[in-house]
């Protein structure tokens, strides 16, 4: 609860309450354990998500910790339990490398955790894990549409397409062709991952 309050060095109001939250949290990690299989995954689309978001937690809390960015850490691993919650399922090899991330903020539960899943050794002798920077490339993102300034639709697309594949995936859309019939775009404005914009005259 305190490493989850704020920046170390700035002062905090002291509320009692907010620890329900965190022992809430740690309840959920408790539970994880039912929900570890083998190692495959049921649907392998969230083997993926799990995957990416593992790495990029590994990532967070390795730069938090050297940081003293706590507070940080903790709420990245909340979105990582809460990942894994609407998946419904977590391999072992990812549960494993979770607890060893997880030791450092919560060592009396991982510890116990890591030998109902079979372990003998302490967690803390385990090596630190790496993250994988392909893991880290989002396969699709969302980029808004816009007509002259107002947003009109979303649509999914790779965060490498170019501006003309964009440009033609928004104009398929029902939406914003309604909004494009009967003018004429005399200028768009791309921001690469992120949205695109269509002047209508």
């Amino acid at each position: 609860y305190e490493m989850f309050m704020g920046p170390l060095e700035e002062d905090k109001p002291w509320n009692t309450d907010g620890i329900i939250g965190v022992r809430r949290f740690l309840e959920r990690v408790w539970n994880m354990s039912e929900k570890v299989q083998g190692s495959r995954y049921k649907v392998q689309d969230e083997e993926k998500k799990i995957e990416r978001e593992l790495h990029y937690l590994i990532k967070k809390v390795g730069e938090d910790i050297e940081s003293f960015g706590f507070n940080t850490a903790v709420s990245q691993f909340m979105i990582f339990v809460n990942t894994v919650y609407k998946a419904g399922e977590i391999s072992k090899r990812h549960f494993e490398i979770f607890l060893t991330l997880l030791n450092p903020f919560a060592p009396h539960i991982t510890n116990e955790l890591w030998e109902m899943i079979g372990k003998n050794q302490l967690i803390e002798k385990e090596k630190w894990p790496k993250y994988n920077e392909k893991f880290l490339v989002e396969e699709k993102v969302t980029y808004v549409i816009q007509v002259n300034g107002k947003v009109r639709a979303n649509i999914v697309a790779s965060p490498k397409a170019k501006e003309d594949e964009v440009a033609d995936l928004s104009k398929k859309d029902q939406k914003v062709a309604s909004y494009l019939k009967g003018g004429e775009v005399i200028k768009q404005i791309f921001v690469p991952s992120k949205l695109i914009n269509f002047v209508v005259k």
